[in-house]
């Protein structure tokens, strides 16, 4: 298999992965300031190992690139838990260095939690967040029984406290800030998905409905007009060339409909292969109507130019306008469009029958004369 790139992957992975980068920028600088720190406080174990760290989440970018999310949280978590031990270990417990264990563990969970896993298991959180406790739990023991292996002046210690508690403090606020934008970006997601359409990116029906309702709510004493749009032949194209033409059929009018209203329309997918426009009359010159009509329709003549299919992709439309003085609801406006839109459909089906029957009733006329069942004169 190849390697992952950014666009193989979601919206959401992509977002875990800017927030991740982020993360990890930070544990970078914290640790070369670490590194300063210790190097002045001339505690060399911990200058080495604070190195070492260093190197681990410079090459943690390019593990996050890969997507490798998984693997950087583990291996991060391992580092600071070896980190933040050695830390305590070496200059005692009032420094604070093992309260990061405890923001680590909320961070841990977060990051479970909104891990592109399908599987979803919390067992390897809960495993690391148990290690961290009883990390954390030894710690306490040790360090009141075991003198620190480089102990500091009470100024040191005090100054390097206040420090590690203001960074437990941000990694618990980012950690729920990235929470709740994550949350956010989820509940956007499912209301995209509630109100538009899937195949064709533009508003259902549900949406266009309280759109609708809103438009005419806002703009009060105005005049409105509803158009309704439908595919021409769509269930013989079904029938003969299957449903993944009914859908190229249905997302090329919507893209169709988007290019044509070029006035704040609203435009959905009403069901089906039938689509919807609606907007306010006001400000529109006279040819307004025909001029979206003929931008629709050559939208679908380029189309058909260039997509080589073996079928037209050909749509009917009816307008239905309300005006100040039309004593007309909403439904009685969808119904007026309907019957508009089909009028040109019933006139071609009636040009297509005498177009048939004409031929017919001469061919039928000639044989009869011919056969003297009839003179003439």
């Amino acid at each position: 298999m190849g390697l992952h790139t950014m666009t193989d992957h979601s919206i959401s992975e992509k977002i875990e992965y800017k927030y991740l980068s982020f993360i990890n920028k930070v544990f970078l600088v914290v640790h070369i300031g670490f590194l300063l720190l210790f190097a002045n406080l001339k505690i060399n174990f911990m200058v080495y190992f604070n190195l070492g760290s260093i190197l681990f989440y410079t090459l943690a970018f390019f593990m996050l690139q890969k997507f490798k999310i998984h693997l950087y949280v583990y291996l991060a978590s391992i580092e600071i838990l070896l980190h933040m031990s050695a830390a305590t270990l070496c200059v005692g417990l009032g420094c604070n260095f093992q309260l990061c264990l405890f923001g680590v563990i909320l961070f841990f969970f977060i990051i479970e939690c909104i891990l592109p896993d399908k599987k979803k298991s919390i067992t390897p959180v809960l495993i690391l967040s148990s290690l961290y406790s009883v990390a954390i739990v030894a710690l306490y023991v040790a360090g009141n029984r075991i003198s620190p292996f480089y102990p500091l002046s009470l100024t040191e210690t005090g100054i390097l406290a206040v420090v590690i508690v203001i960074f437990v403090l941000l990694l618990i606020i980012t950690s729920m800030l990235f929470l709740l934008r994550y949350m956010v970006h989820e509940e956007e997601k499912l209301t995209k998905k509630a109100e538009y359409d899937a195949l064709t990116g533009i508003p259902n029906r549900f949406f266009m409905m309280d759109e609708i309702q809103k438009l005419f709510i806002e703009n009060g004493q105005k005049d409105y007009y509803l158009a309704m749009i439908d595919i021409d032949n769509f269930k013989n194209i079904n029938d003969t060339y299957g449903h993944t033409e009914d859908d190229n059929d249905i997302s090329t009018v919507g893209r169709a409909l988007m290019t044509s209203a070029i006035q704040g329309e609203v435009c959905s997918r009403f069901g089906g292969d039938e689509f919807t426009v609606a907007g306010v009359i006001a400000d529109m010159d006279d040819n307004y109507f025909e001029s979206f009509r003929e931008r629709f329709r050559e939208y679908l003549r380029q189309y058909n130019q260039i997509s080589r299919k073996p079928y037209l992709v050909e749509s009917s439309i009816g307008f239905c306008f309300q005006n100040l003085k039309d004593e007309i609801d909403l439904d009685q406006m969808f119904k007026i469009a309907d019957d508009r839109m089909y009028e040109p459909k019933n006139d071609a089906i009636l040009q297509h029958a005498a177009n048939f029957l004409v031929p017919l009733i001469l061919m039928f006329g000639v044989y009869v004369i011919l056969n003297g069942h009839i003179s003439p004169g």
